[in-house]
C-alpha cells in the first residue's frame, strides 16, 4: 500500500511541476507580449517602461518562486497524497493517513492492533481506484497554453522580427535611442527656441518618411501650469512650420504628423526679456582751457542736453541685461538717423554696463541700440538730443543792493553778488559810468577760493567807498559789477558778463537824515501799537492770576490765546529789532555825521531784543504751560510769572520810546502829533462801544468784565495823555533851542492853541469819566481834545507849507544870484584869456582887477549869507571857495599877470558850478518835501471821510438789520435815518472840497466825482427810507473808493524821490510859486496806483456778476450793473490815456 501511495506520489510531483513550468512559461510569454503592444500602441516614454519591465521582471520571479521553485525545494509527502486521497472518497475516515503514520512509527500502537488496521485498510483500499485521484486536465490545459504562447511569440518573432527586435531593446535599453518604426517619420528642425517674451517664436519640422498630400502636421504646446493648445502647422515642401506669438512664458511642444511624434522628445520655448536701457548718464568733461573745472553730470532725458563746444562726452549706458559677447557686439552703439554712430563697449566687471566717448561737433540727436547675449536687441529707444552752445561770459546777478540806490557822497555801500559762468570766474570788478565822463573800474575780490582757482560760481562781497569818487549831492552815476571768465579769445579772456546796471543817486547828508527820522518815526509808530496791545496782555495776565477756583476751559482757551497774542507781539519786536539794526548799519555806512546817532539806534535795537521781546517770549511760554498745567496752583502761579515779564516788557517798551520821543524836528512833532489825534479817536470809538453796554449804570452795578474793560480803556486814555504831555514838552524845548525863526513861531503858535483848546483839562477828564462809566462825557472830552491836536497838526503843517515855500523862493533868488556870479566870472575869465593871447599892454590887464575884485566881493558876501540856512550851506561853502579864488584872480590881475589869472578863474568857474547844482540839489529837496506835505494833507483828509463813512455805513448795517424782518419804519428808525441823511450830507460837501484840491489830477478828481455821486444816492435813499441791500452796497463802495485813494498815496510817499517816477513840472527856473500853483497834487505814479486798483475791482466785479449770470440772461437789475461795468471801464481806459499822455509830455519837456 505504502509503494503505491509513493507511485501516485511521483506522479503527482511531476505533474505539479510541469504544470507550474507551463503556468509560468505561458504567463511569461503572455505578459512580455501584453507589454510590448502597450508600449507599441502608447510608445511609452523612458520611465514608464522602466517601471513596467521592472515589474515584469519581478513578477516573473515572484510566478517562478511561487510555481515552480518552492514546490520543487519543498517536494509532496506520502503524507500528503493520503490526505487528498481521502478527501477526494470521502468515506476513508482517515485510516488512510493513519496507514502512513503506522508504517513510518513502529511504536504507533500494539502490533496485534496495527496489523488488524492494516489489513483492514488494505482490504477497503484494494477495493478501490486510488489512481483516479490522478487527473491530466490542468497539465493539458497549462501545457495547451504554454504552447499556444510559444506559437503566438514565434509567430510574432518570425512575422514581425523588427518589432520584435524594437520591443524588446526599448525595454533592455528604456533610455536608448529605439523607436517604434511608423509609416511616417519626422526630424524636428527646432528644439529649444529662445523667443523675446511678447513676441512670436517660429518651430519646424521636417519629414523624412510618408509624405503625402494629405499629411497634416500639428505642435502640441504646454505651459508649466498644464495648459495645453494645438496648433496646425504650415507646410512647404518636406518642412512644415508654425508660428506662435506672443509668446508669454516657458512652454514646451512636440510635433505629430501621421502615426509619427515627438512626444518622447519634447522641444522647449523659453521666454527671454529683450534688454531695456534703464538709465543713460553723460559726464561732460570742459575743454581744454577750463583747467581745473569739474566735470557736469547729466542723466539723460528727452529734454536736449547743452553742451559747451570743444567738450569731451562720456555715455555710460546701464542695460537691464548683460551685454553680448561676440556675435552681436558689433550693433551695441549710439546712433543717429544721419549716419552717424560711436560703439558701445561693455564694462568688464559689469557687463550691464557700456561705455562710449566721443566730442560732439555739431548738435546730434541719437539712439542707443544695445544686444544681449540671446542676440536680442532693445526696443523702442528713446531719443536723446545734444545741443551745442557757445561758452558764455559769466552772469553777475547782485542781490545787494536790490535796486537803485540813494546814497551820501561819503557813503560806502556793501555790494553782495554772484557770479556764475560754464566752467570758471577768474575775476570781477566794480564799473561806475558818469554822463560825459570815462568808466571808473575798481576790483571786487572774488572768495576765497575763487581768485586762486577757477570755479564756476563765485560770491563776493565788496565795500564800496564812494569818496574815492568826489561825488557830490545832485550826481547820478550807473554802476555794474563785471566778471571775467577763461574763455580763450582773440585778445584772452575778454569777454567780461556784467550785472543789470544799476542807478546811484547822490543825496545830501541833511536828506537822508531826514529820511533816517522818517523811519524812526514809523518804527515808532509800530512799536506804540505793540504798547497798545501789550497793555492788554498784562490785563489779561493779571485776571488768570486773581481766579481762585479751578480753571474752566474757556479760561485755559483764554491762556492760549494770550499766549497766542504774546507771541505774535515779540515776533513784531523783532522785526522791528531787524529794521533798526539795518538802519544803523547804513547810517554807519553813510557816515551820518552824528555818529553817535548811529550807536544810540543800536542800543535800541539790543534793547527791545533783550529787555522786550525777550521777555515777551518768556510770558508767552509761561501763559502756555499754564494753558496745561495742574493743579490751579500751579497755573495761577505760571499766569503771575508771565505777568510780571508782561509788565517789564511792557515798562521797557515805554522806556524806549520815551527816548525815541526826544527826536525829531517839527515835522516829526507834527507827525507824532497825528498818531496821537488817531488814536485818540480809536480810543474815543471803543468807549462809544462799551458805553452801549453800560451806559446809566453805576460803576458798581456792572460785571467784572466790563468793570475790566472801562479800567483798560481808562488806563489806554492815561497812556495817551502821558505821551500827549510829553510831545507838548518836546515842543517847548524845541521852542527854545530851534535856531529857525519860522520854526520857533510854529511850534509856539501849536503851544498857544494847546493851552487855548485847555488841552491837558481835556485829555484828563476823559480818562476819569471813563473810569466813572461816564462814556457820554468822556466822548465829549475826547472830541475836544481829539479837535485841539487836529487844530495844532493843521498849524504846524500850514506853518511848515510857508516855510518850504518861502525857502523855495530863497533858494531860486539864490540860483539867480549864483548863475549872475557865474556869467560875471566867465566874461572875466574870456577878457583875460583874450588879453593874454594879444598880449595886451599893462594898464589894460590891471583894468580888469577891479571888476574881479568887486566880483570877489559880491561871492563872499553870497557865500555868507547862503551859510546862515542848513539847506543851503553847502553851496555857500562852495561860493566861498569861488571867492577865494576870485582874490587870487584878483591879485594876478593886479600885477598884470593875465595869462597866470586862467587857473584861479577856472577854478572860481568850477566852484560856481558845483554851487548851482547844490541849490538844484536844495531846490529839488523842498520841492520833495512840499509835494510829501501835500500828499500827507490829501491823504489826511481822505483818511478823515473814510472814518465819517465809516460812521455812516455802521449806522446803515445797524438800521438794515433792524428792518430785515419786514418791520415797518418806525419813529426811531426814521430819526435814525434821518440823522444818517444829514451826517451825508455833511459829508458830500466835505468830499467837495477835496476834490478841489485835486481838480488838476484827473484820476482822484474822478474817483472822488464817483464817490460825491454815491454819497448823494445813499443821501437820497436814506431821505426816502429806501432802507435796504443796495444802501449797503453804496456804502461799502464809498469806504473802498477812499480806501484806494489812501492806499495810492501811501504806496507813493516812500518813492517820491525814485528818479523813475520823478515829474517834469518840478524843474527849471522862473516863479516858484507860479509852477507849484499850476503842478499836479500827486504824483503820476500815484494816480497809476489808483488806477491799477480800481480795474481790479472792476475786474471782480466782473467775475461776480459773470459767476450769478451762469449763461442766463440777465434781468433788468443785472443790465443796470452791466452798465455801470461798461462806463467804469471805458473811463479807466480815459483816464489812463490821458495820465500816460501827461507824464510823457512832462518827460518830454523836461528834456528839453
Amino acid at each position: 500500500m505504502i509503494a503505491r501511495l509513493e507511485r501516485i506520489r511521483r506522479i503527482a510531483y511531476r505533474r505539479w511541476i510541469l504544470y507550474g513550468i507551463a503556468a509560468v512559461g505561458s504567463g511569461g510569454v503572455y505578459a512580455l507580449l501584453a507589454i510590448l503592444l502597450l508600449d507599441w500602441s502608447l510608445d511609452l516614454p523612458a520611465i514608464p517602461r522602466l517601471v513596467i519591465g521592472a515589474a515584469f521582471l519581478v513578477g516573473f520571479a515572484l510566478a517562478w518562486t511561487y510555481w515552480i521553485y518552492r514546490p520543487a525545494r519543498a517536494g509532496l509527502s506520502v503524507g500528503q497524497i493520503a490526505a487528498r486521497i481521502e478527501r477526494y472518497f470521502g468515506d476513508f475516515n482517515d485510516r488512510l493517513s493513519s496507514l502512513v503514520n503506522f508504517a513510518r512509527s513502529a511504536e504507533a500502537g500494539s502490533a496485534p492492533m496495527v496489523r488488524q488496521f492494516l489489513v483492514n485498510t488494505e482490504r477497503a483500499i484494494a477495493q478501490r481506484d486510488l489512481e483516479r485521484v490522478l487527473t491530466t486536465r490542468p497539465l493539458l490545459t497549462g501545457t495547451l497554453f504554454f504552447i499556444l504562447s510559444v506559437v503566438l511569440l514565434a509567430a510574432v518573432s518570425l512575422g514581425s522580427p523588427a518589432w520584435m527586435w524594437t520591443g524588446l531593446s526599448r525595454y533592455l535599453d528604456p533610455f536608448g535611442a529605439v523607436e517604434w518604426p511608423t509609416t511616417v517619420q519626422i526630424s524636428p528642425l527646432t528644439r529649444v527656441i529662445r523667443a523675446p517674451l511678447a513676441e512670436s517664436a517660429r518651430v519646424r519640422m521636417k519629414v523624412t518618411k510618408g509624405l503625402s498630400d494629405t499629411l497634416r502636421g500639428v505642435v502640441h504646446l504646454r505651459d508649466a501650469e498644464g495648459r495645453t493648445m494645438t496648433l496646425a502647422m504650415q507646410r512647404e515642401g518636406d518642412v512644415f512650420e508654425a508660428v506662435i506669438q506672443p509668446v508669454l512664458c516657458d512652454v514646451r511642444y512636440h510635433f505629430e504628423a501621421g502615426d509619427a511624434s515627438t512626444r518622447r522628445e519634447p522641444g522647449r520655448i523659453v521666454a527671454v526679456a529683450r534688454p531695456v536701457i534703464e538709465e543713460v548718464v553723460l559726464t561732460v568733461y570742459p575743454p581744454a582751457y577750463a583747467d581745473g573745472a569739474a566735470p557736469e553730470i547729466l542723466t539723460l532725458t528727452t529734454e536736449a542736453v547743452d553742451v559747451i563746444r570743444g567738450s569731451r562726452v562720456e555715455a555710460v549706458v546701464t542695460s537691464s541685461k548683460d551685454a553680448a559677447r561676440g556675435a552681436g557686439a558689433e550693433r551695441m552703439q549710439l546712433h543717429s538717423a544721419d549716419g552717424w554712430t560711436t560703439p558701445l563697449t561693455p564694462d568688464p566687471d559689469d557687463r550691464r554696463r557700456l561705455r562710449a566717448a566721443f566730442e560732439p561737433k555739431a548738435d546730434v540727436q541719437f539712439r542707443v541700440t544695445v544686444v544681449d547675449e540671446d542676440g536680442f536687441e532693445n526696443r523702442a529707444a528713446a531719443l536723446y538730443a545734444l545741443k551745442m552752445k557757445d561758452d558764455m561770459p559769466p552772469q553777475v546777478t547782485l542781490t545787494h543792493p536790490a535796486g537803485s540806490v540813494e546814497a551820501t557822497p561819503e557813503a560806502i555801500i556793501r555790494l553782495v553778488g554772484e557770479a556764475v559762468d560754464d566752467f570758471g570766474v577768474s575775476a570781477a570788478a566794480l564799473e561806475t559810468t558818469r554822463e560825459g565822463r570815462a568808466t571808473l573800474s575798481e576790483p571786487v575780490a572774488l572768495e576765497e577760493g575763487a581768485a586762486g582757482g577757477v570755479r564756476a560760481s563765485a560770491m563776493f562781497r565788496h565795500d564800496w567807498e564812494l569818496t574815492r569818487l568826489a561825488l557830490e549831492p545832485g550826481d547820478v552815476a550807473t554802476f555794474c559789477v563785471a566778471a571775467w571768465d577763461t574763455f580763450p579769445g582773440e585778445a584772452g579772456a575778454e569777454r567780461p558778463g556784467r550785472s543789470a546796471p544799476m542807478t546811484l543817486r547822490i543825496i545830501s547828508a541833511a536828506e537822508y537824515e531826514r529820511r533816517v527820522r522818517d523811519q524812526l518815526h514809523g518804527i515808532e509808530r509800530q512799536l506804540r501799537q505793540v504798547l497798545a496791545e501789550q497793555d492788554g496782555v498784562v490785563e489779561s495776565a493779571k485776571a488768570l492770576a486773581q481766579i481762585e477756583a479751578d480753571w474752566s476751559e474757556s479760561q485755559r482757551d483764554a491762556a492760549a490765546s494770550t499766549a497766542s497774542r504774546e507771541a505774535r507781539l515779540a515776533r513784531s519786536v523783532r522785526d522791528l529789532v531787524r529794521r533798526s539794526r539795518d538802519l544803523a548799519g547804513q547810517m554807519s555806512d553813510n557816515r551820518v555825521e552824528d555818529e553817535g546817532w548811529a550807536q544810540r539806534v543800536r542800543g535800541i535795537a539790543d534793547r527791545l531784543a533783550g529787555e522786550v521781546a525777550d521777555r515777551m517770549s518768556s510770558a508767552s511760554g509761561a501763559l502756555q504751560r499754564a494753558r496745561d498745567a495742574e493743579p490751579a496752583d500751579e497755573a495761577r502761579r505760571l499766569a503771575a510769572e508771565a505777568g510780571r515779564g508782561a509788565v517789564e516788557a511792557s515798562a521797557n517798551l515805554r522806556a524806549v520810546l520815551e527816548e525815541l520821543s526826544r527826536w525829531g524836528d517839527v515835522q516829526e512833532l507834527a507827525s507824532r502829533l497825528t498818531d496821537l489825534v488817531e488814536r485818540q479817536e480809536a480810543l474815543r470809538e471803543a468807549t462809544a462801544a462799551a458805553g452801549k453796554e453800560t451806559l446809566g449804570r453805576a460803576v458798581e452795578s456792572l460785571s467784572a468784565d466790563e468793570q475790566a474793560a472801562l479800567e483798560r480803556l481808562a488806563r489806554q486814555q492815561e497812556q495817551l495823555n502821558d505821551d500827549v504831555n510829553k510831545a507838548l514838552a518836546q515842543m517847548r524845548e524845541q521852542s527854545l533851542g530851534n535856531a529857525e525863526a519860522a520854526a520857533r513861531e510854529s511850534l509856539e503858535q501849536a503851544l498857544r492853541e494847546a493851552a487855548a483848546q485847555d488841552l491837558p483839562r481835556h485829555l484828563k477828564t476823559a480818562a476819569e469819566a471813563v473810569r466813572g462809566n461816564r462814556t457820554a462825557a468822556a466822548g465829549v472830552s475826547q472830541s475836544a481834545a481829539k479837535d485841539a491836536m487836529s487844530k495844532m497838526v493843521a498849524g504846524l503843517r500850514e506853518a511848515r507849507k510857508r516855510e518850504l515855500d518861502e525857502l523855495r523862493k530863497e533858494l531860486e533868488r539864490a540860483e539867480e544870484q549864483v548863475a549872475a556870479l557865474l556869467r560875471r566870472q566867465e566874461e572875466l575869465t574870456a577878457a583875460s584869456a583874450e588879453s593874454a593871447a594879444v598880449g595886451a599892454p599893462a594898464d589894460v590887464v590891471v583894468a580888469l582887477a577891479e571888476p574881479q575884485g568887486q566880483l570877489r566881493t559880491n561871492a563872499r558876501w553870497l557865500g555868507e549869507d547862503l551859510g546862515v540856512t542848513p539847506r543851503s550851506a553847502s553851496a555857500g561853502e562852495l561860493v566861498s571857495a569861488a571867492a577865494t579864488s576870485m582874490s587870487e584872480a584878483h591879485r594876478v590881475l593886479g600885477e598884470a599877470r593875465a595869462a597866470d589869472a586862467k587857473a584861479p578863474q577856472q577854478a572860481a568857474e568850477d566852484f560856481l558850478h558845483e554851487a548851482l547844482d547844490a541849490l538844484a540839489e536844495a531846490s529839488e529837496q523842498v520841492q520833495d518835501d512840499i509835494e510829501r506835505q501835500t500828499l500827507e494833507e490829501i491823504q489826511g483828509r481822505l483818511e478823515a471821510l473814510v472814518a465819517a463813512q465809516r460812521e455812516i455805513d455802521a449806522g446803515i448795517r445797524d438800521l438794515t438789520a433792524r428792518l430785515s424782518g419786514g418791520q415797518r419804519i418806525g419813529r426811531l428808525e426814521s430819526k435814525a435815518a434821518s440823522d444818517l441823511a444829514r451826517n451825508q450830507g455833511e459829508l458830500v460837501k466835505a468830499t467837495q472840497e477835496a476834490q478841489a484840491q485835486v481838480e488838476r489830477a484827473p484820476v482822484f478828481a474822478w474817483a472822488l466825482q464817483r464817490v460825491v455821486g454815491w454819497m448823494e444816492e445813499a443821501q437820497d435813499r436814506l431821505t426816502r427810507r429806501a432802507i435796504d441791500g443796495d444802501l449797503e452796497r453804496v456804502s461799502g463802495r464809498i469806504v473802498r473808493e477812499l480806501e484806494t485813494l489812501i492806499a495810492g498815496i501811501a504806496g507813493t510817499r516812500d518813492a517820491i524821490k525814485n528818479p523813475e517816477f520823478a515829474e517834469g513840472d518840478g524843474g527849471g527856473g522862473g516863479d516858484g510859486a507860479s509852477q507849484q500853483q499850476g503842478g499836479k497834487p500827486v504824483p503820476t505814479v500815484t494816480e497809476l496806483l489808483v488806477l491799477k486798483a480800481i480795474q481790479l475791482e472792476i475786474n471782480e466785479r466782473t467775475a461776480a456778476l459773470a459767476a450769478e449770470l451762469a449763461g442766463r440772461e440777465p434781468d433788468e437789475a443785472e443790465l443796470r450793473r452791466l452798465r455801470e461795468l461798461g462806463e467804469d471801464q471805458t473811463q479807466v481806459r480815459e483816464l489812463t490815456r490821458r495820465v500816460t499822455e501827461a507824464a510823457r509830455e512832462d518827460q518830454d519837456g523836461a528834456g528839453g
